[in-house]
């Protein structure tokens, strides 16, 4: 099943995970506490387990169980964690607004007139699960749990969250931008560097970029030039001259808009440019 789904082994966990809150529950609220941390410990890594995961949908239902502990310890301000129940359900709806691409787009087309120029940061996903994280951060000091368990339970739902947002950012571009996703699958279908960050729209409002084109598509009319650990992809027909393999060049955005100037960065490169 896809990531957007729930595969059998995750909704295992969510069933183990539900059966581990309720056994801490029951160790905290009994008068020995000697299993206390160690349970809590049992928490964080299955939460560490699913942070490997990255599903969204998986996430939000772990922190929601998470969210759930801390009411029942009433350690927290229980209006506090109901406003973070409510804006979980939102984060729930906007990720199914996204799982269906064509809608999603549309949805986002309407709300920026002049254009879609990256990644919204609004939704209900974003917004919750980045304030979730800041939460987390300092409300680690008001659990009540031996230091080293408190600090890897609280890292731990962050590392779950921050995987979730991962997955639906990458659901977003897919939806916003799927020309762009899968020129770079391609790309790193090709393997020319290990690891490599892909750019797949560098910026053009008189950005310069400096290094080897390692690579020249003719036929789907792009370049990449390697700058360090990145690829960046050039479209031919924004150049003035065609680059070649192996040049170590200067390419040069202009401000206006008009054709990018190509240079070679020292003067006896080995290739000579076709203008």
């Amino acid at each position: 099943m896809e990531k957007n789904g729930l595969k059998p082994d995750i909704t295992s966990r969510e069933n183990l995970f539900l059966d581990l809150t309720k056994a801490f529950e029951s160790v905290a609220s009994s008068e020995d506490r000697s299993g206390y941390n160690a349970a809590l410990k049992e928490l964080s890594s299955v939460l560490l387990e699913a942070s490997q995961d990255g599903n969204a949908l998986h996430a939000l239902k772990l922190e929601r169980q998470c969210i759930a502990v801390e009411q029942y310890l009433k350690e927290t301000d229980s209006d506090i964690l109901d406003k973070q129940l409510s804006r979980s359900g939102e984060a729930e709806l906007s990720l199914k607004l996204v799982q269906d691409p064509k809608t999603y787009r549309e949805h986002v087309e309407s709300i920026f007139p002049n254009g879609i120029r990256g990644i919204p940061r609004g939704d209900g996903m974003y917004t919750f699960v980045s304030g979730q994280i800041s939460y987390l951060g300092v409300g680690k000091r008001y659990f009540p749990a031996q230091e080293d368990a408190r600090t890897e339970y609280y890292a731990a739902r962050q590392a779950n969250l921050r995987a979730g947002l991962e997955h639906f950012q990458e659901l977003q571009r897919e939806a916003l931008f799927p020309e762009a996703v899968k020129l770079e699958k391609e790309i790193q279908e090709l393997n020319l560097i290990e690891a490599p960050k892909i750019f797949v729209e560098p910026r053009e409002d008189g950005q310069t970029y400096k290094g080897e084109i390692i690579h020249v598509n003719e036929e789907q009319g792009y370049c990449l030039q390697r700058i360090g650990s990145g690829l960046y992809v050039h479209r031919l027909d924004r150049l003035d001259v065609s680059p070649e393999r192996g040049q170590n060049l200067k390419i040069a955005y202009a401000r206006d808009g008009s054709t990018a100037r190509v240079e070679p960065l020292v003067q006896k490169n080995k290739k000579t440019l076709r203008r």
